[in-house]
């Protein structure tokens, strides 16, 4: 494999103080990143946290500092501390908190394709946006040896081949309770598809036309995605949309699924399969054949009640 670089750490350093001459740069540039990270843009952020476009312009430039009520609302929305935004410390993700153990393996991708994710049992799944470009696969835990037991495999192929497995001597309901998986993934023109079996599914600002999760999974929550996303899940589903991708197919079989959107989002419904009935709370759908958001339950038996947030 070219590239694949793979480490494991117990206790992550932090890196040299600044002065406050270099502090408002810093800022500047996190705030950047992590607007990226989340897959935002300035409109979108600016919406998030009840001030203008310009203003969260004149931050990423640098042109201006957000004041400490704006400071408190980016931290809350990016899930990270207010010192954290303030101080030259290596950037942590909020997946990547409080972990004992952690091991990375990441690898550059020779060119778009699409990729094909397998996760053993896991505790929570995060698949998100790379920030360099590279695949990134980082495992988290607070389980003494459970790191050990673990491998990640990456196989650039016809497709990107991405795999988390297990080894003899530890079980998939130890991995559900201690292991997290986040998987950062480069911009591609096709697609990715992610099995699993894992309480918690987070899909976060990929940018990508088409993902699909087959597997099981209790609760999922989606932010920032466009086109099309596909649940494949054997059993009951809490689904939490931040945002709306372009379509959203739940799949299933003699279930009952629940789905919170935005209140207010424009969208559509629509039912295939046999017996299968989707219920409205606090929401009404757009009539609109050619409304710009669809979501549609699919299979046998299931029922889908959409809650406005």
């Amino acid at each position: 494999m070219d590239a694949v670089e793979h480490t494991f750490q117990t206790d992550p350093q932090a890196g040299p103080t600044t002065t406050d001459a270099a502090r408002s740069d810093m800022l500047s540039d996190r705030i950047r990143e992590l607007r990226k990270r989340a897959g935002l843009s300035q409109d979108a952020l600016a919406e998030r946290i009840g001030v203008s476009r310009q203003a969260v312009t004149k931050w990423e430039t640098n042109a201006g500092l957000p004041d400490i009520s704006n400071l408190t609302a980016l931290a809350h929305l990016f899930e990270v501390s207010v010192d954290e935004l303030l101080e030259n410390t290596p950037l942590a993700r909020a997946d990547e908190k409080g972990y004992l153990f952690t091991s990375l393996t990441q690898c550059d991708v020779k060119d778009a394709r699409s990729f094909d994710i397998n996760v053993c049992g896991s505790r929570r799944i995060v698949a998100e946006p790379s920030p360099d470009g590279r695949v990134c696969v980082l495992l988290g835990s607070d389980t003494i040896g459970l790191m050990d037991k673990l491998r990640v495999y990456l196989d650039q192929g016809r497709n990107f081949d991405v795999d988390v497995t297990r080894l003899e001597g530890v079980t998939d309901a130890e991995c559900r309770e201690g292991l997290d998986v986040i998987v950062r993934l480069p911009q591609t023109d096709r697609g990715v598809e992610l099995t699993g079996n894992t309480t918690e599914l987070v899909l976060r600002g990929l940018d990508c036309p088409h993902v699909e999760f087959g597997g099981r999974v209790s609760t999922v929550i989606i932010d920032g995605l466009v086109g099309h996303v596909e649940l494949d899940a054997n059993g009951d589903v809490d689904v939490s949309c931040a945002s709306l991708p372009d379509k959203l197919d739940l799949n299933q079989h003699s279930v009952a699924s629940r789905i919170v959107v935005p209140r207010g989002a424009e969208f559509a419904t629509r039912t295939r399969g046999f017996r299968n009935r989707i219920v409205l709370e606090g929401v009404e759908e757009d009539e609109d054949e050619d409304a710009r958001h669809v979501i549609e339950l699919n299979g046998f038996a299931s029922e889908l009640t959409i809650v406005g947030a």
